[in-house]
């Protein structure tokens, strides 16, 4: 059952990357043609798609470009929450899927260590009184 966990968890991660490489890229293009008559930062390619891995990853960052149009606002909240969604998933798999030893059960069988030495001593405190 744990092989057939982590190869999901894989799975998941790949997928949660190739989402997120596929939108970068939509993102990127799209904000080019928006928003490159409009002056406000986005000259290039190169620029849209670092303005799009910048918003999708971080929530973006205002010194870059701040959209001026309305469709550029309405697309940087869509990649926004996305870059959330996306990063999430990707790290949450990714812990999950480094995370090697479960100590759930050493630590069980040390409670449980430590119940039976707390009754040897109350006996003994029991027996001397």
């Amino acid at each position: 059952m744990d092989k057939l966990s982590e190869v999901m968890d894989i799975k998941l991660m790949k997928k949660s990357f190739f989402y997120g490489i596929v939108v970068l890229f939509i993102g990127g293009v799209i904000i080019f043609f928006v928003e490159q008559d409009q002056g406000s930062g986005v000259s290039s390619l190169g620029e849209s798609i670092w303005w799009s891995f910048t918003t999708l990853v971080t929530g973006g960052f205002g010194d870059l470009h701040n959209p001026q149009s309305g469709t550029g606002r309405i697309l940087t909240v869509i990649l926004v929450i996305a870059g959330m969604i996306l990063v999430g998933v990707f790290t949450a798999t990714l812990t999950s899927i480094l995370v090697v030893d479960d100590d759930s059960e050493k630590i069980e069988q040390v409670k449980i260590d430590l119940l039976k030495r707390i009754d040897d001593l109350s006996k003994q405190l029991r027996e001397e009184k």
